[in-house]
């Protein structure tokens, strides 16, 4: 409840204080992904409470309105340029009205059924907030940004200033606070344990660290998986109809084709072989859901494209095409055949896959790990 108190502590318990930075949930503005639900769904097995600075919840929000925003007029675009291609082509232009205010109540819906404790805003004097920033003492940088995580430094010293309990900040941002385990020195200087703080970078890597250990782990993997089954589901089956929109939803412009950033278009047009299925572990959660970590090595299909912009701009570009006639405007393609591994997340509940989250992808030119 919003400015309401901050726990009590549980008799002969261990308490873990969780505290979520916004990096914590970014992009996944419905908490739907694997690693989401299992930390939400099961930090009760450690025991933990969870806490959201109030500042966190409005960069959550904030974050959702700029990237509907932004996709929204690229989609309006690419509708209206449409019409140059299709005879009698009608636009569908998208409006946004109250997609923002019903986000707000579905987020703080999300947050109220995980029994998220949201914090208000610090009550500290803005002169110190000035003397901090004049400084430049963290979390402020030296351009004097900054604002927004020293807000958020001042609420976790509110959450964990009394008691004994260990406190996790998950935030990928290792710059302001700190690389792990600790919170960075001259933060933890405040304090008056100066280990009180520990700093987890993701969901993932707190739910392999305080979670997952806590859960029952299945040792005959073989056994269970039987036929390409577990708990009912086809996973084979499951993967020829799913697979190819999974990979869609990565940018996999570096791993397959060794483009930088911002250049070039990968797609992944066809899968054409799953060659191996291999299971690294099978989990029961606390709610009878099962959780499978399997590495997959596949044969794909691509289209490989590239305007005069990504050929002029990007050497990895030019690497990847070679030699091209210099004049005028130009778009220039390819296609391959690939095999790649990647390895995925699933998240079983009853006969339906719950939802499904990749954790390592690697190509012919370089690979990448989803924290």
């Amino acid at each position: 409840m919003l400015g309401g108190p901050l726990g009590a502590r549980k008799r002969g318990s261990k308490l873990v204080k969780v505290i979520l930075d916004t990096n914590a949930i970014f992009n996944d503005f419905y908490l739907e992904k694997t690693n989401t639900k299992v930390f939400f769904q099961n930090y009760s097995c450690i025991p933990a409470e969870i806490y959201m600075p109030e500042v966190v919840v409005e960069e959550v929000i904030n974050q959702y309105k700029e990237k509907l925003y932004e996709n929204v007029q690229q989609y309006n675009e690419t509708s209206q340029k449409l019409k140059t291609y299709f005879k009698d082509y009608q636009p569908n232009i998208i409006t946004i009205t109250n997609e923002i205010e019903n986000y707000r109540r579905e987020l703080m819906k999300c947050l109220s059924v995980y029994k998220v404790n949201i914090v208000s805003f610090p009550k500290i004097d803005h002169k110190k907030i000035v003397e901090r920033d004049l400084s430049r003492k963290k979390p402020f940088k030296r351009d004097g940004s900054g604002y927004r995580d020293t807000l958020i430094w001042e609420t976790i010293k509110e959450i964990c200033i009394y008691g004994t309990y260990e406190t996790v900040f998950i935030t990928e941002n290792c710059k302001d606070f700190g690389s792990g385990p600790f919170i960075d020195d001259i933060l933890s200087a405040e304090l008056f344990n100066h280990r009180k703080v520990k700093i987890v970078k993701s969901l993932k890597e707190f739910n392999e660290t305080y979670i997952i250990p806590k859960l029952e782990k299945y040792k005959e993997i073989d056994k269970i998986f039987l036929d390409n089954k577990i708990a009912g589901v086809n996973i084979q089956n499951w993967l020829n109809k799913e697979l190819l929109d999974i990979l869609r939803d990565y940018n996999l412009n570096g791993p397959i084709a060794g483009f930088d950033d911002d250049y070039g278009s990968v797609w992944v047009s066809k899968i054409n072989e799953i060659k191996e299925i291999e299971i690294d572990s099978i989990t029961k959660t606390i709610d009878d859901k099962i959780l499978v970590n399997l590495q997959l090595s596949i044969d794909i299909h691509c289209s490989i494209d590239a305007n005069e912009r990504d050929f002029r701009n990007s050497p990895s570009v030019r690497d990847f095409f070679g030699d091209q006639d210099d004049g005028g405007w130009f778009s220039i393609s390819s296609s391959i055949d690939q095999t790649v591994n990647t390895t995925l997340s699933l998240l079983i509940n009853g006969k339906d896959i719950d939802s499904v989250e990749m954790r390592h992808f690697s190509g012919d030119y370089s690979s990448f790990d989803i924290l």
